[in-house]
């Protein structure tokens, strides 16, 4: 719009009414919107596909038993609203530098474009509405850039925590007799068979059940608190186990000792409970928590009211991504529980399950039970990478990093078309200086830094902006400052770089042009 005003100019002294100027404008831009509305619908059609077929990929919503369904086909208001902001662009963009132009003398601008003058001071080109608009879009560019580099960050330290036992050479099987008619008796009986012909299989060392999975999408909590000891209270992490549990996923055993084979197996057997250091520290802070007992507060309507004799404490291991600290934990046999939801447990020797073991459990579970409602039969490991909180950060960082990177191209190319329209205002002063004996590697460095000022400019406001944003991302970042200077850097670099390069390149070409062809530019 700007590079036309003279052009616009000499149409209203030829007589054109401010009103067909205005339509003119008005129809070249929204011609230019439509059409990259259309190739953005076009795109996102192609975006949605993607996505969806990353979701349906994710085994995250299969684990936790749902299926994901989505109808992403553009609709009306889609459409409509596209074309709503095609329309909003072109009365913003287009209908401003007609109005512009048909506000002032035409005949004043056409004498001083003729001399060559500018009125704008410098701190007027400086902050210039197209230079502050390019400021503000590095601004935002770099907060889209840091968000994605926090998320990637938090990922991946995820994928370095260690959650406090061993998923490595563990098998799983999860079965769910929860939809069945069978009674909890005749469950029980189901998996207690399951693991002891289980545990004839050669490979296994370790064999046990639990009622729930660390990082399993789903846990269940019971606030308990010290009989005769402080009134405190706390709330844990609770899990039914069977015995060798603790061997079979590689936690540790501090004190005492598990739970025997018929408080497990037999649901009358006295109600005993073994808990993590974590509780521990917490109801008896120094105190010996061997041979006390715990009481449950409201607990649920299957599981027993009364006090629970405290006979183990095992080492302190995380259920989750998010929180800081592993929570505390209270683990009771499944003899004063239900199992018609269990996971078994198979722990080999070594590190790496062999290729024969998940088919040799799933033919050994069928003959126990032809019927058995198996779940899922997948190392522990790969499990993991099932977790929700794991899958939705990985996510943000995919998605993070895509609107980084387009608003990472938007900037470049906004960088770089200001900066060329700038410096092909200056064809004739450049053209000028060369004549009379500048050297093009001292023009060059001058329009860089004109640019660099910008850039430094736009960096700083997205600085901020960024520290503002990790603030509201905190509650979702892994083990990441939402401060991180190394993801600041890692979105400021790659910015900083391709605007500079966007900035050097008019300028480069403006500086090796012949200037004889440059004083003839007008």
């Amino acid at each position: 719009g700007t590079s036309r005003r003279g052009e616009l100019s000499l149409r209203v002294a030829l007589g054109a009414s401010r009103r067909r100027v205005v339509r003119l404008l008005f129809v070249e831009g929204l011609v230019v919107a439509v059409l990259g509305g259309t190739v953005g619908l076009l795109f996102s059609y192609g975006a949605n596909t993607l996505l969806l077929d990353s979701l349906g990929r994710s085994s995250a919503f299969a684990s936790m038993g749902l299926t994901l369904a989505l109808d992403v086909t553009p609709d009306t208001r889609v459409l409509l609203a596209t074309l709503i902001f095609c329309v909003m662009a072109s009365l913003v963009f287009s209908i401003g530098p007609a109005l512009r132009v048909t506000q002032t003398d035409p005949g004043g601008y056409l004498s001083l474009r003729a001399s060559g003058q500018h009125t704008t001071d410098r701190w007027g080109q400086l902050f210039s509405g197209r230079n502050c608009l390019l400021m503000g879009q590095l601004g935002l560019s770099l907060t889209l850039l840091f968000s994605a580099a926090l998320f990637f960050r938090g990922a991946h330290a995820a994928a370095k925590l260690h959650p406090g036992f061993e998923p490595e050479g563990d098998l799983v099987a999860e079965i769910d007799y929860s939809l069945s008619d069978w009674g909890d008796l005749a469950v029980r009986q189901r998996l207690t068979l399951s693991v002891d012909t289980l545990r004839t299989l050669p490979g296994v060392r370790d064999i046990a059940l639990a009622s729930h999975l660390p990082y399993g999408n789903v846990t269940q909590s019971l606030e308990v608190t010290a009989v005769g000891g402080n009134l405190v209270r706390t709330r844990g992490r609770v899990t039914a186990i069977s015995s060798g549990y603790f061997q079979a996923i590689g936690v540790k055993l501090i004190r005492g000792r598990d739970f025997s084979e018929l408080e497990w197996r037999s649901p009358g057997s006295p109600p005993v409970a073994i808990i993590d250091e974590r509780m521990a520290r917490t109801l008896f802070s120094i105190d010996d928590p061997i041979g006390r007992y715990l009481q449950p507060v409201n607990p649920p309507g299957d599981r027993g009211s009364g006090p629970m004799e405290i006979v183990g404490i095992v080492s302190a291991h995380r259920e989750d991504l998010l929180s800081e600290q592993p929570p505390a934990r209270v683990f009771i046999p499944l003899g004063q529980d239900s199992v018609a939801h269990a996971f078994v447990h198979l722990r080999v020797a070594g590190p790496t399950i062999p290729d024969a073991l998940p088919e040799q459990v799933r033919r050994t579970l069928l003959s126990v039970d032809a019927e058995i409602p198996l779940v899922r039969l997948a190392p522990f490991t790969t499990i993991l990478e099932t977790n929700m909180e794991l899958w939705a950060v990985r996510f943000a960082a995919i998605l993070f990093g895509a609107f980084g990177l387009i608003a990472l191209l938007l900037a470049v190319i906004g960088v770089y078309g200001v900066r060329a329209f700038m410096v092909a205002r200056r064809t004739r002063e450049i053209g000028i200086r060369v004549a009379l004996g500048a050297q093009p590697r001292q023009l060059l460095t001058v329009l860089t830094m004109q640019g660099a000022v910008h850039i430094g400019i736009g960096l700083t406001v997205g600085l901020i902006l960024s520290l503002a944003t990790g603030r509201l991302l905190s509650s979702m970042l892994l083990r990441v400052s939402p401060n991180d200077p190394l993801s600041l850097v890692a979105g400021a670099l790659p910015l900083a770089a391709a605007a500079l390069l966007a900035t050097w390149l008019p300028a480069q070409r403006a500086v090796r042009a012949d200037p004889m062809m440059t004083l003839r530019h007008d």
